[in-house]
């Protein structure tokens, strides 16, 4: 098993790239790769089943939309990566570096080929890619508005250069923590699954022994079961107009949510940042207070095929962007049961077909849901906490370790802090 030293390092000198190890040496980026552009072959050519996968730029940045393949007898001069390759974004979403990756890569992604494997690691180049220093000069040089473009970036783009002992032994650090960070997703992933498919059962068997069933327009349900219009136990409306003046924020005090703010939720569910605004804004722009607890739903635009649903944490003022569902009467509706009913429920279904996507409030209305009793809504809204708390857990424990990997990554990439193998 290979054991590594720690040292700290105060014998520095001054460079381009910033201060470095004496030892260490600076190279421009083209001096110790060719880069290698990949090709466009057409969507005429997309197969779903080929000889190789296409990589595209969507791949790299997580935001596959399908996988697509090619047949290598009916496209010529493709670029093929493997595992082993490292790649940098140009085109597109400029600056994402990847590696692990099998096939041809498209047009906005380059393949580095290192010229001396003896002075230069593989991953240690895909780690010293991603420092802020290097992505800053990328984005620098970025030209375009709706896509971006950063060739003549990579001829800016310089390196520090470790021993390759020492470059080996960082980049082995380093994806210590990426093994880490992939076991706690691949649990959260596995958690995932089985809240979603707990979510199938509850909704449609209960959780309760139920010994008699029902057939019914949401399927087959309970006996005892109601299926009911949302309208009939719960008040659906807009939020309201944006604030935009920035005397509308100073010395802001109540909480206002806005699409963004879906992004980012407490135990899977709330709300967990917002902006603040102040007495002028609610005076002025005759804001409405939306209650704790109410739930979110994105009812305008592209954010509705996200399915990104919430709920309030606290009362708040909420973006018309959003439909915001308050239960009318909680002797007779859970407001969390109803959350993680419309999770599982496909808002992107409802979507009106006009130019930008979108959901009436009395379409929402019209939505049935099954009514089980209180006491069994309660007892499906906590078993599925229990997993949300569960998720919750391993994202922050990922988050934390992504911290602790981003300070190793500052500190071994300049060298302030040392390492060898002994």
């Amino acid at each position: 098993m290979l054991k590594l030293k720690f040292f700290k390092n105060n014998n520095l000198k001054k460079t381009e790239v910033g201060e470095i190890p004496k030892d260490w040496e600076v190279k421009r980026l083209l001096d110790v790769v060719n880069v290698v552009k990949g090709t466009e072959p057409g969507s005429k050519n997309y197969r779903k089943k080929g000889d190789v996968r296409f990589i595209r730029v969507s791949d790299l940045s997580k935001n596959i939309l399908e996988k697509i393949y090619l047949n290598t007898n009916e496209v010529k001069n493709l670029t093929i990566v493997n595992e082993n390759d490292v790649l940098l974004v140009l085109d597109g979403i400029p600056g994402i570096v990847a590696m692990g990756y099998n096939g041809a890569i498209s047009s906005g992604i380059r393949k580095l080929n290192i010229k001396d494997k003896n002075k230069l690691h593989n991953k240690f180049l895909y780690y010293i890619l991603q420092i802020n220093a290097i992505q800053k000069i990328i984005l620098y040089y970025a030209t375009g508005t709706t896509i971006k473009h950063a060739s003549k970036s990579i001829s800016y783009i310089k390196i520090p250069l470790p021993p390759l002992d020492e470059q080996k032994a960082i980049a082995k650090v380093l994806k210590d923590f990426d093994d880490l960070l992939e076991i706690i997703e691949e649990k959260i992933k596995t958690f995932e699954k089985i809240k979603k498919k707990l979510m199938e059962i509850y909704f449609t068997k209960g959780v309760f022994e139920h010994k008699e069933f029902k057939d019914t327009e949401l399927g087959r349900i309970p006996k005892d079961w109601k299926v009911i219009k949302l309208e009939e136990i719960a008040k659906i409306e807009s939020g309201n107009t944006a604030p935009q003046k920035e005397k509308y924020f100073k010395n802001g005090k109540y909480p206002f949510i806005r699409m963004q703010h879906l992004n980012f939720l407490s135990k899977n569910r709330f709300i967990k940042y917002f902006d603040l605004i102040n007495d002028k804004a609610v005076k002025e722009l005759k804001l409405k207070l939306f209650k704790k607890g109410s739930i979110l739903l994105p009812k305008s635009g592209e954010s509705i095929r996200t399915e990104k649903k919430a709920m309030l944490s606290l009362d708040s003022y909420v973006v018309n962007h959003l439909a915001i569902i308050e239960v009318k009467d909680k002797s007779k509706l859970n407001n969390e049961y109803l959350f993680y009913y419309f999770k599982r429920f496909k808002l992107s279904s409802l979507i009106m077909q006009t130019t930008t996507p979108s959901i009436k409030l009395s379409t929402l209305r019209n939505i049935k849901i099954p009514l089980p009793s209180l006491e069994e809504q309660k007892e499906i809204a906590k078993r599925l906490k229990v997993i949300d708390n569960q998720i919750e857990n391993l994202k922050n424990q990922k988050e934390t370790l992504q911290k602790i990997k981003k300070k190793f990554m500052d500190l071994l990439l300049t060298g302030k802090i040392r390492v060898k193998e002994v």
